[in-house]
């Protein structure tokens, strides 16, 4: 059913069964026009997201497509996410376990207690992601960008091995025992508080080296595991030390807070 009321066209439908939602979303941008973006109804802007709140697809294929008319995700668990666009998606609470979110870009995506169980990121554009309280333990995160992402007060196991964390935020977070060998935390990224005790930050396969230039890990609690093929350079290390000044060669090997 149509609606016209100050311009706007609105389509109102009712609820469909899970297997129906593949093909009104194909349809989607048929079946909604709006004529005047600007204008509301009493008081309230409607935008071209107007169906699909708390929106469930199983083991869905959105593989090079566009999300961004789903209002709100609530799970999307085995979806193959490849390719997709999800900038800005709404997706709080939502699950995203065993997604496939391959060369996917969630950059600005609210993912805030989220869960990440089984989820590949490889080569996944996460920029200024909020993953506050989120639950992420993938599958792979091989080249995945998490700049500037809110990492606070997450949970993350699993692998990140070749992930890039420059400058996102870790106040409360914990990582204890996930693989992060050969991942980049530069510029100036922030652990207060964040638990790392196991965390494996090696070097991966003695070939890429795990960077922490200009760090700040005042505040990370526990004793990791490392190696020399770590770069520590300008890095503040757990207490409070000058990497630059802890040896011949930057570290902070010996400077941890248990």
């Amino acid at each position: 059913m149509k609606t016209l009321i100050s311009g706007l066209i609105i389509v109102s439908l009712a609820l469909p069964a899970l297997g129906e939602k593949i093909t009104l979303r194909e349809n989607l941008s048929n079946e909604i026009t709006i004529t005047d973006p600007n204008k509301g109804i009493g008081g309230i802007t409607i935008s071209p997201c107007l169906i699909y709140s708390d929106y469930i697809c199983l083991n869905c294929d959105y593989s090079g497509k566009s999300l961004h008319r789903i209002c709100t995700v609530r799970n999307l668990s085995g979806s193959n996410l490849a390719d997709a666009n999800l900038e800005n998606i709404s997706a709080k609470d939502a699950a995203f376990d065993n997604c496939d979110m391959g060369i996917a870009n969630a950059r600005h995506a609210d993912f805030r207690n989220g869960s990440f169980y089984g989820t590949q990121f490889y080569e996944t554009r996460l920029n200024f992601a909020n993953f506050e309280a989120a639950q992420l333990k993938p599958q792979g995160a091989f080249n995945a960008e998490f700049h500037n992402a809110n990492m606070r007060s997450s949970r993350l196991r699993g692998n990140f091995r070749e992930a890039s964390f420059d400058a996102a935020d870790f106040t409360n977070a914990n990582l204890d025992g996930a693989d992060m060998r050969g991942t980049k935390f530069t510029q100036h990224t922030i652990f207060s508080n964040t638990h790392v005790q196991g965390t494996n930050f090696r070097g991966e396969n003695n070939v890429q080296i795990t960077f922490f230039t200009n760090a700040n890990l005042v505040g990370m609690v526990g004793i990791p595991i490392t190696d020399n093929n770590i770069d520590w350079s300008g890095a503040t290390c757990p207490d409070g030390t000058s990497a630059n000044s802890n040896g011949a060669i930057a570290t902070c090997v010996g400077h941890f807070v248990p």
